[in-house]
């Protein structure tokens, strides 16, 4: 076979046209030398040059199998590059042949996108002489005016350094759109086909400019008959709104729009842009048969679908919103006044967790970066919410249906560990609002569940890298002023997009996580977390729920060794000024940063004698002590859960120090634990005022 390939390759081919399976074929040249399947690429070229003139859609059959044989030759990786052989293909995108183009446009564009990546100049220089050809023609037929745009249509967001030129050219492209447009005004392919092109062009802003002189024509099409152009005009004066100085249509007329006609990719593309618009996101809301079809959608037009799904699930236009309308098409959404409802939001996007089957819809998706970027940002926004008694149900409902588990793999795939302390941090070329998103959505996530039922078969573990991604910047390593990045440090994002929110998440969710019977767990948040972290945020009085939340994660891990060491382990100076700062605080201004502390001590003392004898024979800490215990007991009885664990504290003490004949006996102890709170702790002293008076006999 091989020798016939090299030599009359038809003879081989023929037979097969036009469904036979070539993959024997491509099997054998793929031992082939590169000047063979060159010579086979150049026949399949010369039988699309007989079989074009004209097009037909009866040859739509012939044109499918010469276009999927030449792009399995082209992926051989001993292929040529033959990227003049463009010429006879990009003729085939052209919708008046409608067979043909539905037949080949796909592979047509895998033939461009791989000849750019493999011959970038050449291909460029054949297809700015392709277009060049056509529209350098003082009158263009029907025919190849529509091929022309068509192929400027599809190639703008691949070459638009080639595009934009040849398109805002006023002396000939403009000379032939307009003159078609006037002689065809009624010829509603070659009005649909202009205003797709419209409608791709406007990714640039010399073309938006350009396409500014469309407006009259646009808003006259706006009124057709025909659907499709309908749809086109006004996806394309919404890419344009901000950009048309009056504004004399109705935003909610251009919702209206698009919502009738959602099972269109060009409305979903439409929407994306308008939904932007706290007055279009409440229209669509409340509207559930366009939600269902969103819903649908994303099975066809993913990216879109998601980020429509995206702006009416978050509250105004977040960070992911904005950089998707810069993307596209800078200032493109609608002027918007409105405020958007957070309690709107919050009703909406419970509807849409618990009516539908949300998270099973958007997970299967492409396996793309900006799609998934679309789908963490969603279950961000619907665990971010806003109303506190439905925060713990919604995100229940979130780990259920396997949200939990995108965003771990979602942030497995795109981040990259660093090999001497673990860290995680971004791959490169990662969205980092969208990975923060997914991190931010992990840890709410974490928090409002039973981590051992919300993790399952996922190691708990896995995701304490993440959440200390949210406790910012490693605060151990800077001095002075912490927006002074380190020469080098790819950690910029740490400094400018991490928040105290972020960080009172984080430590909210590795809290929950130390409710694992893991003790490798406990030690490794331990590890990475005090020194860089938990040693600074326990004495950031200017933050005091993030102090306080510090001191929480301190008090659930203070059973292990490692975390006592920090405190009592009295040899080194820093332990001592901590377990000082840790008896301050336990007569702190905020009552439940005092209930944290004196249930850090109450642990502390009870499950370890050594730490209980420390406290008692170190005259430095027993007697600042013993003296905020006794005003505690004597000024703060209404305060129960206060009161309750202190009781449980001085008992440990009083205990222990009878147990090692330590004398504890000073007026104002014995007077507080003469106190009557009642309940539980009016128990506890009464019994530790008997143990002290026994032992000071």
């Amino acid at each position: 076979m091989l020798d016939t390939l090299n030599g009359d390759p038809w003879a081989v081919l023929a037979p097969l046209v036009p469904d036979g399976d070539i993959q024997p074929v491509v099997a054998e040249l793929s031992k082939a030398s590169p000047e063979v399947i060159g010579h086979v690429l150049s026949e399949l070229r010369d039988q699309l040059r007989r079989h074009q003139h004209p097009l037909s859609n009866s040859d739509s059959a012939t044109y499918k199998f010469l276009v999927h044989t030449y792009l399995q030759c082209l992926m051989l990786p001993n292929a040529p590059k033959e990227a003049v052989h463009l010429h006879q293909l990009l003729p085939l995108l052209n919708q008046l042949y409608s067979e043909v183009y539905s037949a080949c446009h796909s592979m047509v564009m895998m033939i461009v996108v791989k000849l750019l990546k493999d011959s970038p100049d050449s291909t460029r220089e054949v297809i700015q002489d392709y277009l060049e050809v056509e529209y350098d023609q003082d009158h263009m037929d029907t025919v190849t005016y529509l091929n022309f745009i068509q192929v400027m249509t599809e190639l703008f967001p691949l070459v638009p350094e080639i595009v934009v030129p040849i398109y805002t050219d006023k002396h000939k492209c403009q000379r032939h759109i307009d003159d078609k447009l006037a002689t065809n005004s009624h010829d509603t392919l070659l009005i649909t086909v202009t205003l797709e092109l419209f409608s791709a062009s406007c990714i640039n802003d010399e073309c938006r400019n350009f396409n500014l002189q469309y407006v009259p024509a646009l808003k006259q099409a706006m009124e057709s008959r025909v659907d499709s152009v309908r749809l086109l005009a006004t996806v394309c004066v919404i890419k344009l709104w901000n950009f048309i100085k009056t504004k004399d249509i109705p935003v909610e007329k251009l919702a209206q729009e698009l919502m009738v006609n959602l099972d269109r990719v060009e409305a979903i593309e439409g929407l994306a842009y308008l939904s932007l618009n706290s007055k279009v996101k409440s229209l669509v809301r409340r509207d559930e048969q366009a939600i269902d079809k969103i819903l649908n959608a994303v099975k066809t037009d993913a990216y879109g679908a998601l980020v429509v799904l995206a702006n009416l699930t978050s509250v105004g236009e977040q960070t992911t919103q904005s950089r998707f309308k810069q993307a596209m098409t800078p200032g493109a959404a609608p002027d918007d006044s409105g405020e958007d409802s957070k309690v709107a939001v919050d009703r909406f996007n419970h509807a849409l967790l618990f009516q539908h089957p949300l998270i099973a819809t958007i997970a299967k998706v492409p396996d793309s970066s900006a799609v998934v970027d679309r789908v963490v940002t969603v279950i961000y926004n619907v665990a971010n919410v806003f109303e506190p008694s439905q925060q713990r149900v919604v995100r229940a409902e979130l780990v259920k249906q396997g949200a939990l588990k995108v965003v771990v793999n979602y942030l497995g795939k795109y981040s990259k560990v660093e090999k001497l302390k673990l860290d995680t941090r971004p791959l490169e070329g990662t969205d980092v609002d969208s990975r923060l998103n997914a991190i931010r959505a992990m840890a709410k996530m974490v928090i409002s569940t039973n981590p051992a039922l919300a993790f399952g078969s996922i190691d708990a573990k896995s995701s304490v890298p993440f959440l200390i991604e949210l406790l910012g910047p490693n605060i151990s390593q800077y001095q002075g002023q912490l927006q002074s990045k380190p020469s080098g440090a790819n950690d910029g994002y740490l400094y400018e997009k991490v928040t105290q929110v972020d960080k009172y998440d984080a430590i909210l969710a590795l809290t929950n996580l130390t409710s694992l019977p893991d003790k490798q767990l406990r030690v490794l948040i331990i590890s990475r977390t005090f020194d860089d972290y938990l040693t600074h945020l326990i004495i950031d009085s200017d933050h005091p729920p993030l102090q306080r939340a510090a001191w929480e994660l301190v008090s659930n891990l203070i059973s292990e060794p490692a975390m006592l060491a920090k405190f009592f382990n009295l040899e080194l100076p820093e332990n001592e000024k901590r377990l000082q700062l840790l008896i301050k605080l336990l007569d702190a201004s905020d009552v439940k940063l005092q209930c944290v502390i004196a249930g850090l001590l109450a642990n502390a003392t009870s499950e370890y004698d050594m730490i209980t004898q420390l406290l008692v024979t170190t005259e430095s800490v027993k007697t600042p002590l013993l003296k905020i215990i006794s005003h505690i007991l004597l000024n703060e009885t209404s305060e129960s859960d206060l009161v309750l664990r202190v009781a449980y504290v001085v008992s440990n003490l009083v205990y222990c120090a009878a147990n090692h004949g330590v004398n504890l006996g000073d007026a104002e102890l014995k007077q507080a634990l003469a106190v009557t709170p009642g309940g539980e702790a009016q128990e506890v002293l009464a019994d530790a005022a008997r143990v002290l008076t026994q032992s000071a006999k």
